[in-house]
């Protein structure tokens, strides 16, 4: 019983925490500019020179229907990209316990866990340029509006 309502108090929590983020309550319309600064450091998304964070950016390409089914195939790639990600680390990891203290590999599992660890690493590889293309024209499309 108490985990049933443990369950409805955090439902109730998200579901407000949810509703308050709403795209009409956003500070400003107009073009999003991205500037990158490094390769660990991320970029930053400013509009109508004001910074806007990573979460307030995905939410207007969302809402935006000029944008937006790009942005859905963003995240089908981006959701893809972790599990194929998530998938390559757990074999290699998987690898490197099975081999143990040894430095070569003296049996197969460990072989194939390796093998199809970096198989994994393929798809992983493709699905991210393809999330990061879908990425990019999301913005061209959300800015095509303004221009």
């Amino acid at each position: 019983m108490k985990k049933v309502l443990l369950f409805l108090l955090l439902n109730i929590i998200t579901t407000a925490i949810y509703a308050q983020r709403d795209s009409t309550k956003l500070s400003s319309n107009g073009m999003i500019q991205y500037s990158r600064h490094g390769f660990f450091r991320a970029g930053t998304f400013t509009i109508n020179g004001q910074q806007q964070t990573f979460s307030e950016v995905n939410t207007r390409l969302m809402n935006s229907p000029a944008s937006a089914s790009e942005f859905k195939e963003y995240e089908k790639y981006r959701n893809l990209t972790y599990y194929m990600g998530g998938a390559a680390v757990a074999s290699l990891l998987a690898s490197a316990i099975i081999t143990g203290n040894s430095s070569r590999f003296k049996n197969t599992s460990s072989k194939v866990l390796f093998g199809v660890g970096c198989a994994f690493i393929i798809p992983e590889l493709i699905f991210a340029g393809k999330r990061n293309r879908h990425y990019k024209r999301s913005f061209e499309s959300y800015n095509q509006q303004f221009q």
